[in-house]
Parts: structure tokens; sequence; C-alpha cells
């Protein structure tokens, strides 16, 4: 192999790995805005739960 193939080889190999890091960004942006829902579900849930034990504790008045 000749140096200039050797040089060519490794340049792809570095646009090839550069495209996978933007892949991996891309996902990593998915995924970071799926777990702030996947949060922002959960305390909504919790905020509920609370509420509803809260509720469930409460005597009734007597008539």
């Amino acid at each position: 192999m000749s140096v200039a193939e050797d040089i060519y080889k490794t340049l792809k190999g570095l646009v090839g790995l550069q495209d996978q890091m933007k892949r991996i960004e891309k996902n990593l942006g998915e995924v970071a805005t799926e777990l702030k829902n996947h949060r922002d579900r959960l305390v909504r849930l919790e905020t509920k739960i609370e509420v509803y034990e809260g509720l469930s504790r409460r005597r009734l008045p007597k008539s």
C-alpha cells in the first residue's frame, strides 16, 4: 500500500467516526428530552398520590 492509500483510508475512517458522533449526539438529545418528560410525569403522579393520601386521612364531618 502506498502512503496516499493509508492517508485516504484514515481520512475516510475519521469522516465515518464524525458521522457516528453526530448521530450519537442527536440520540443523546432525544434521550434527554424523553427523560425530562418521564421526570415531569413522575412528579405529577407523585403529587396526585400525595393529595389522595391526604384526602384519605381526613375525617368526614359528623352530621
